[in-house]
């Protein structure tokens, strides 16, 4: 498992939300990039891609509490998830509860 710089991680997680239905829109990639830097976003979908579902998961929970140690960093990443869910204009089952069990997964 890599160990990611705080701006790989967080697109890392977002990726992780966006690829809740298999794939990444255009409107959620441009989203991503909105917050991270190009070459991390190139760089962390690469790495994202190479990974199962559970290493994927594996990855986002190892380093949680390095960089989402409060509550704080917590309701932000949660807050730029839903914005994330909700480019497109409508929240998609399949988010809702990818939503639901990111919350729980990142708040425990």
């Amino acid at each position: 498992m890599e160990d990611l710089s705080h701006e790989e991680y967080l697109a890392f997680v977002l990726l992780y939300a966006a690829y809740a239905d298999l794939e990444i829109s255009r409107d959620e990639a441009e989203r991503i990039l909105d917050c991270i830097e190009r070459d991390v976003f190139v760089k962390t979908r690469r790495y994202f891609l190479e990974l199962n579902d559970k290493q994927r998961l594996d990855v986002i929970l190892a380093q949680k509490s390095q960089y989402l140690g409060t509550k704080y960093l917590v309701d932000i990443t949660l807050a730029e998830i839903k914005t994330l869910f909700m480019c497109d204009h409508k929240l998609l089952p399949i988010e809702q509860f990818y939503y639901s069990f990111l919350k729980k997964q990142l708040q425990s």
